[in-house]
């Protein structure tokens, strides 16, 4: 969290950085998944929801997917 004196352009690049660090993984996993993935494990906080926005590429027999969280 960056503190509130933080200068407005820290805060964007901060933000523009999350946006494209979680592009990127949907995209890996999206490619991963169209080939053959036994199970998925997610490692990290705040990835919770990917595996219900990925629902759907993960239907009809859904490989195991595993939140790991610390």
């Amino acid at each position: 969290m960056l503190p509130a004196s933080a200068p407005e352009w820290l805060r964007q690049r901060r933000v523009a950085g999350v946006l494209t660090r979680h592009r990127y993984i949907d995209d890996c996993l999206a490619v991963a998944l169209q080939g053959d993935v036994e199970q998925v494990v997610l490692l990290g906080a705040g990835y919770d929801t990917r595996a219900y926005r990925f629902a759907r590429e993960l239907r009809p027999s859904p490989p195991p997917c595993h939140l790991l969280a610390y």
